[in-house]
């Protein structure tokens, strides 16, 4: 009885590898590996065969070199999810190691897509809301305007600001007691303008104001309440995206400059 045991478990395990290969491999070693299915059977049972009591580490080290990266080849060529070289049995990394030597260059699988988080999508939702939100504000302003980034903080990264996006007329402005010069902010002031530090080469596509002053400013000569989907950006939350640097060629604020 003690020798049956050993031949119904080898059974009984191997049957599982080959049907979960013949069902599941259609899809996954087309896409993870170009061995065939015959040829996957020849490469289990030659590692069936190997002597597989004692780890060679240069196999242990073959294997990991090969397999990083390449965990759905791997699943593909064991049948079973892969989870690293060790934590593979003897025989799975004689596997592994024949379906190296068989397949050097495995296809490179199609990435998938990326999903965003929910938290990603409530950004984008709250950044869509913000944009349109600036469309109709500009729309209702009495003056064309555009939009410029500060330049005069010391960090401008792609994922970190300093400065905020402000709103620029581009003709002067005279409403009531509100007095600006061309390209120079709505929130612009004698102690503020050395502060303030303009490329009127940045493209104003894409951009979307995040200076309150200049937003308060805005709403107040537009005569329309202020919205909170656009009061209540910050500069890291809009789809603004500054350069990383700052550019060769500054323009103070309240200096002339063409249009680009």
């Amino acid at each position: 009885m003690t020798p049956a045991k050993p031949s119904s478990e080898s059974e009984s395990i191997s049957a599982p590898t080959e049907s979960a290969t013949a069902s599941a491999g259609l899809l996954s070693t087309a896409l993870a590996t170009a061995l065939t299915a015959e040829q996957l059977t020849q490469l289990r049972e030659q590692a069936r065969h190997r002597d597989c009591r004692f780890v060679d580490p240069s196999q242990l080290r073959r294997v990991a070199a090969f397999t990083a990266g390449r965990s759905a080849w791997a699943s593909a060529v064991l049948g079973t999810p892969f989870t690293g070289a060790r934590a593979a049995t003897l025989q799975e990394l004689t596997l592994l190691d024949l379906a190296a030597a068989a397949e050097p260059e495995p296809p490179v699988p199609p990435r998938r897509p990326d999903i965003p988080t929910p938290q990603e999508q409530a950004a984008a939702a709250r950044a869509r809301a913000a944009d349109e939100a600036w469309l109709r504000l500009a729309a209702a302003l009495p003056v064309p305007v555009t939009v410029a980034y500060n330049y005069s903080g010391p960090l401008h990264l792609e994922n970190y600001v300093s400065g905020a996006d402000h709103i620029l007329p581009t003709e002067p402005v005279s409403i009531g007691r509100l007095r600006r010069s061309e390209r120079s902010s709505l929130c612009c002031t004698p102690s503020r303008s050395r502060k303030l530090l303009f490329d009127q080469r940045d493209p104003p596509d894409k951009r979307t104001p995040t200076c309150k002053a200049c937003l308060r400013t805005a709403y107040r000569i537009a005569g329309c309440p202020p919205d909170p989907a656009l009061m209540g950006m910050t500069a890291k939350q809009t789809t603004s995206h500054p350069t990383p640097h700052a550019p060769a060629t500054l323009t103070p604020t309240g200096t002339p400059s063409p249009h680009v």
